[in-house]
């Protein structure tokens, strides 16, 4: 099951991966509406990929002007979510690849 610790480690590696191609922020502490979070970005090839993780166990992905929400009431399980939201921020890194 994947845990935020893991979801971010797996973001750094996937942009690691990349490299050459993406530029990435590293996940950072910030502050949003809703209160504190963390925050990554990366772009590459003109598209740009936010990652958010909430402290209530939330996501959110913002792809170029796309705003996806990720909410644990769409859930069985924190884990579940962090997954979904992993596989949309692997194929948008995909498609800033393949641009490349």
């Amino acid at each position: 099951a994947m845990t935020p610790l893991e979801f971010e480690s797996r973001i750094d590696a996937l942009a690691a991966a990349h490299a050459d191609t993406l530029g990435y922020s590293g996940f950072q502490d910030a502050v949003g509406i809703v209160g504190p979070l963390r925050r990554a970005t990366l772009a590459g090839q003109g598209r740009v990929v936010d990652v958010y993780l909430y402290s209530d166990g939330g996501a959110g992905l913002r792809i170029d002007s796309s705003w996806l929400a990720y909410e644990l009431v769409d859930y069985s399980t924190p884990a579940i979510l962090l997954e979904d939201a992993y596989d949309r921020v692997l194929a948008a890194v995909e498609l800033m690849v393949k641009r490349a």
